[in-house]
């Protein structure tokens, strides 16, 4: 059996360039491993800063692994990101509570998805 070679992986990360050098704290988890077999990488960073700083922070992941780079922070709530915000975990007992049936998770769907995509759409 061979691996995967996905086309796009989407990383978080907490310190970026606009050059693609990035900076994962912690979790590092599977990060390098999936940038590493992805065709295409796009940070999504919590902080958009300098060259010098992300150096200095110590690069986890070099620009050229990386295409593109989107700032957005909070990006990866309701789930925590280290030093910056904590995971909410009732938004994800809400979740399991209501997707344990198709209708459920219909209504979490129109209830929390829907309306935060098209609040961005908007912006």
């Amino acid at each position: 059996m061979r691996a995967e070679a996905p086309d796009v992986a989407f990383v978080h990360v907490d310190l970026a360039d606009p050059a693609g050098n990035a900076v994962v704290r912690e979790p590092l988890g599977e990060v390098v491993v999936a940038v590493q077999a992805a065709h295409t990488t796009v940070v999504v960073t919590e902080e958009l800063t300098s060259t010098a700083v992300v150096r200095a922070e110590g690069i986890t992941l070099p620009g050229l692994l990386v295409s593109a780079v989107v700032h957005e922070p909070g990006a990866v709530a309701p789930d925590g990101a280290l030093g910056r915000y904590d995971r909410d975990v009732a938004a994800y007992e809400r979740y399991a509570r209501l997707a344990a049936t198709p209708e459920g998770f219909q209504d979490w769907l129109e209830q929390d998805v829907l309306p935060a995509t098209a609040a961005r759409r908007r912006e």
